[in-house]
Parts: structure tokens; C-alpha cells; sequence
């Protein structure tokens, strides 16, 4: 939506996070949250950087969290879990039948 994003910090991440930068998609707020109010303040005084990290992120997230993107990251992750297991699925012909790209 083109809001300024006020991150805070974790241990744990979605795959696409680690592309993100620090003052340019995101204010970064630390996970305790004892920064928050000196990086509202800073945003508040920093107007025009602000907006640019909005506009940042506005792109990162429609360049890098497409359908398409994601799909692609799914397709990739089922395949390599997938290739843990010794078992293979053995498909009945009737099943085949009801799959829409048959």
C-alpha cells in the first residue's frame, strides 16, 4: 500500500526476508521495542527518506512477492522436501483423470 514499515526484529523469518535492507525497505525497530519511539522520531524528521523507503518497499514487494514468485519458491521447496523420502507415491488412473492439467 506504500506505508512506511516499521520492522521489528526477530529470530525467525519468512524465506524473503533476508533480501530485505535495512533504511531502504524498512525501519528496522529492535525486537524489545526500546527503539521505537527514536525511530518513529527519526521518520517524523526525515520526511522525504521516509517516503523513499515506503516507495522502496512498495517495489521490493511487487518485484519479489508476485504470484509467480511465490509459486516458484513453493515448487522448489516441495521438490527438495519431497526428495527426503525413499517412498513414491504410485497415482490410480481414475485420480489422473480428475487432475485439471491432464
Amino acid at each position: 500500500m506504500g506505508s512506511l514499515v516499521f520492522k521489528q526484529q526477530a529470530t525467525l523469518y519468512e524465506f524473503w526476508e533476508t533480501d530485505l535492507v535495512p533504511f531502504e525497505h524498512y525501519i528496522p525497530v529492535e525486537e524489545d521495542l526500546s527503539n521505537l519511539v527514536e525511530m518513529i522520531e527519526w521518520a517524523l524528521q526525515n520526511d522525504d527518506q521516509a517516503k523513499k523507503i515506503a516507495a522502496n518497499g512498495l517495489r521490493f514487494v511487487r518485484e519479489k512477492l508476485g504470484e509467480e514468485r511465490i509459486f516458484c519458491y513453493w515448487a522448489e521447496l516441495l521438490t527438495k522436501y519431497g526428495a527426503l523420502f525413499d517412498y513414491r507415491p504410485e497415482v490410480d488412473d481414475k485420480v489422473t483423470a480428475l487432475l485439471p492439467f491432464n
